[in-house]
């Protein structure tokens, strides 16, 4: 770049491929000098090698050779320097995807331990995360050793005053078999200090959960308020995705104005076709699953908590394609139907209209000023 500079060349172009990360390094340099950056997609240039010199060896001058001639074929993807908001939107998506995980590491943990701990227990997940759980847990560490050798008068008060008031219905219900189920448990014989360590570990996790489901809470909020900065949010905002949902699937596609149809939007995600066929033989279409992984990850979550519910916009164009070849085929139609849909309505600049998803000779409404 500095040897360009000093023979006062024009209109340059840095091109490389993905190295784990230090090409962000060259491409902000690049720019900084003024240079026009692009990139070349790393499966591309693994594959491109076979036709450039006949083998798949590896070395720097023949990488070199094969991004070069990628360059002048133009296959290559266009590097772009996200707006501040989109960059943002990216970073807290990247850390909430970070805590998602943890979290189920530590749901699992929890799981492990009670197992361990208190093996009688016979509540689902979701009892055990409630409000007369999480009580629990807090005084007891849900040991079934300390629990069983107190009444049940004593355990009851003493839960009721964390709970915060009198505790009646399925939550008194609920409680009753949290006892009983330790009576049952504690008839084990574990020594003392491993049932110690059991609630120790176990308290450990949970708190760190309840920590993660605060931070997680934070975030979200963060989200949405720098989504409804951008044009997406404007144009996107009447479809039945929630505004969640919509700033993590923004957050890994940056501005879709960088996109000039829906077909860039799926392959950069993944959810492009690939088709296998050869004589006779026909193949399955199915996603490549060469892209944004997140992307995919978000949009399964997007259609599965608002598209194919039942009475959902796409339940029954969901039902109907999972009749053909199953549901991993169906919730991949429905996938990529509902972004397209997202993607029309976001260029077009018009009100989202729910009959026109199905009917295209219905008038699109148009955008009120």
């Amino acid at each position: 770049m500095v040897l360009s500079s000093n023979h006062k060349f024009n209109l340059v172009k840095i091109v490389c491929e993905p190295t784990g990360g230090y090409e962000k390094v060259l491409m902000n340099q690049a720019r900084e000098f003024g240079f026009y950056t692009e990139c070349v997609n790393g499966e591309a240039t693994h594959k491109a090698k076979v036709i450039e010199s006949n083998d798949s060896g590896k070395n720097d001058k023949k990488d070199c050779r094969v991004i070069h001639m990628l360059a002048t074929q133009g296959s290559t993807i266009t590097c772009t320097n996200r707006p501040q908001k989109y960059k943002n939107l990216k970073l807290l998506n990247g850390k909430y995807e970070d805590l998602s995980l943890e979290g189920g590491r530590m749901k699992n943990r929890i799981c492990s331990y009670r197992l361990e701990l208190f093996p009688d227990l016979q509540l689902t997940p979701r009892q055990i995360y409630s409000k007369v759980g999480s009580c629990v847990i807090s005084v007891y560490g849900l040991n079934p050793y300390t629990i069983s050798q107190i009444t049940w008068k004593a355990f009851e008060k003493k839960v009721t005053k964390l709970y915060g008031r009198k505790i009646g219905g399925s939550a008194l219900t609920l409680l009753e078999k949290i006892y009983k189920d330790a009576k049952i448990s504690a008839l084990n014989i574990n020594p003392e200090w491993y049932t110690d360590e059991l609630e120790s570990a176990f308290r450990d996790a949970y708190t760190r959960l309840l920590q993660i489901i605060e931070l997680k809470e934070e975030y979200k909020i963060k989200m949405i308020d720098v989504l409804k900065q951008t044009n997406e949010y404007e144009r996107l905002k009447d479809t039945p995705v929630s505004d969640f949902m919509l700033s993590r699937l923004i957050a890994e596609t940056g501005s879709w104005s960088d996109y000039d149809d829906i077909s860039q939007l799926f392959r950069y995600g993944g959810m492009n076709l690939i088709e296998k066929q050869s004589g006779t033989y026909n193949g399955c279409l199915k996603l490549s699953k060469k892209g944004n992984s997140l992307m995919r990850k978000i949009m399964g979550q997007i259609t599965f908590s608002t598209f194919i519910k039942k009475g959902a916009l796409y339940a029954d164009f969901y039902q109907k394609q999972k009749a053909k070849k199953g549901g991993f085929y169906g919730l991949a139609c429905v996938m990529r139907k509902s972004l397209t849909m997202m993607f029309g309505l976001y260029k077009s600049n018009t009100e989202f209209n729910a009959e026109r998803v199905f009917n295209q000779l219905a008038q699109p409404l148009a955008k009120t000023a």
